[in-house]
């Protein structure tokens, strides 16, 4: 799995663990020469340190270390260092930090509580998406209506803040009608929202002359971007969206191939149908989650309900979580209807949610 701080491109200033770093250094190692030593010996190449206050060189320098993946040969440092004892631990607390992907608890602004129960497909392939050096650039999702397919997003929006790559594009049925509305969207997010070329010829050309330009603006802001498309599949009265916007997004993935593109960009395409993909895909660059080829088990939902309770500071035994989790499972199972209006997993989350109000 990736670390949130050794293969982040920005340091991760919004978590606990990576301001106590900061205090303790700052704290700790205060004269200039001494920080700039440690700096230097950490490997060549990294930008100058400016003379200023300890708290804000520290700040420069993990700044410059993360953007060179080099904070985990300073942590290593830090940990030999004899005159460093008193901050191992904290130094120890961001080497075993968890990943986004390994939480089975997020908060959002949406929701303080989102269950991410299962979905152990989902992470392992967001997973790959999110190397710095990814074979894999295109996620497909799949599955039936209301078994969490949009609430991917979420954890797709931790994963790239985590790694310093946010705020997500997220385009779907409410904030795009059609393919200029989806370009419009992505020409802003690299700062030129009138960037969007003229449609002079056909469809298929507008769309490549599109996304070359979005690639010489991707590197010339040095921006990576993170892209979801949502709701691209059929709804009660045919498509959600204009057939034409997945159309689109059929292109950028075939332009993903190409890893000079795709070095900037990662697409995560959600409701896509099932069956083939299109015939120009290239192999080898995409992959695909399923949402009803990973039913839920109790073991999934126990570790959900223990994860809760250590976020919340509460009590509750191992025991006691298991018989909740196949109480709550057996209830959603008893539930599902052949109508499809209630499916297991819309179940699962709501016997899940009435379960955490009682704890």
């Amino acid at each position: 799995m990736s670390h949130p701080f050794f293969d982040a491109s920005v340091y991760p200033w919004h978590r606990a663990d990576a301001k106590k770093l900061h205090s303790a250094l700052y704290g700790t190692v205060t004269i200039f020469a001494r920080i700039d030593l440690l700096y230097k010996g950490i490997g060549p190449g990294l930008p100058p340190l400016e003379v200023a206050a300890p708290d804000v060189v520290w700040h420069m320098a993990l700044d410059h270390l993360t953007a060179a993946q080099s904070l985990g040969k300073l942590c290593k440092h830090l940990l030999t260092a004899a005159e460093l004892v008193s901050i191992r631990s904290v130094v120890l607390e961001v080497i075993s930090a968890e990943s986004v992907i390994d939480q089975f608890v997020l908060e959002t602004a949406v929701s303080a509580d989102l269950a991410f129960v299962n979905r152990k497909n989902l992470r392992i392939e967001l997973n790959k998406l999110a190397s710095s050096n990814p074979s894999i650039r295109v996620l497909l999702v799949r599955g039936e209506s209301k078994s969490g397919l949009t609430w991917t997003r979420h954890l797709v929006e931790r994963k790239a803040a985590e790694l310093g790559e946010g705020p997500i594009v997220y385009a779907f049925d409410g904030n795009v009608a059609n393919v200029n509305h989806v370009l419009r969207l992505l020409f802003a997010a690299l700062g030129k929202p009138n960037g969007v070329p003229a449609k002079d010829s056909t469809e298929d050309a507008w769309y490549m002359d599109a996304l070359f330009q979005l690639q010489v603006l991707a590197d010339d802001k040095k921006r990576h971007l993170w892209i979801v498309a949502d709701d691209l599949g059929p709804g009660p009265e045919g498509p959600k969206l204009d057939p034409a916007v997945r159309k689109f997004f059929e292109q950028f993935a075939l332009f993903m191939a190409n890893p000079d593109f795709a070095q900037w960009f990662r697409l995560v395409l959600i409701e896509y149908p099932r069956g083939s993909v299109p015939t120009k895909w290239k192999k080898g660059f995409w992959v695909e989650e399923d949402t009803t080829q990973s039913s839920p088990e109790t073991t999934d939902i126990k570790d959900y309900l223990l994860e809760w309770a250590r976020k919340k500071k509460k009590s509750l035994p191992e025991e006691q979580a298991e018989k909740f989790a196949a109480e709550i499972l057996s209830k959603a199972r008893a539930a599902v209807r052949a109508d499809g209006m209630q499916s297991l997993w819309e179940n699962l989350h709501n016997e899940l949610l009435a379960v955490l109000k009682t704890l």
